[in-house]
C-alpha cells in the first residue's frame, strides 16, 4: 500500500502517461518502475485515475465543513486509494481499507490526519 501513495501522489508518474506505459510494457527489470512502484500499485493508481472525480465527490461530501482543495495532497491520495477501495470492492471489508488508510496517514501525515482520515472513511463507508 505505501506504494499506491507515492505513485498516486508523484508528479513523476503521472507527467507523461503514454511514456509510463511503454515503459511498462518494455521492463525489463522485472515487475517495478523507475520510481520504485510495482505493476499492482500502478494499475490501482490507475483506477483511481479513473474514477477520481466520483471519488472526490464522495469525499467533499463527507468532510462536510471541509473543502477538499485544503487537505493536504498525502492525506488526498490515501483518501483516494482508500475510498476507491470501499466503493469498488464491495467484497473487500470496509474496515480493512479504512484501518490501513489509518495507519498511512498515521506514518505519513500524524496522528490529527490519521483521526480526520477514519471520519471520512467512516462515512464513505456509511453512504
Amino acid at each position: 500500500k505505501n506504494t499506491s501513495v507515492v505513485v498516486i501522489t508523484s508528479d513523476k508518474c503521472y507527467k507523461n502517461l503514454e511514456k509510463r506505459k511503454k515503459y511498462l510494457e518494455t521492463d525489463l527489470l522485472g515487475d517495478s518502475e523507475p520510481y520504485g512502484a510495482s505493476k499492482e500499485a500502478i494499475e490501482l493508481a490507475d483506477h483511481v485515475e479513473t474514477e477520481v472525480t466520483t471519488i472526490d465527490e464522495a469525499i467533499n461530501t463527507a468532510s462536510a465543513n471541509f473543502d477538499i482543495e485544503r487537505i493536504s495532497k498525502v492525506d488526498l491520495a490515501i483518501l483516494r486509494l482508500a475510498s476507491w477501495e470501499i466503493m469498488k470492492l464491495p467484497d473487500l471489508d470496509a474496515a480493512i481499507s479504512i484501518n490501513e488508510a489509518i495507519d498511512l496517514a498515521r506514518s505519513f501525515s500524524g496522528e490529527e490526519s490519521a483521526s480526520y482520515v477514519n471520519g471520512v472513511l467512516d462515512k464513505i463507508s456509511k453512504a
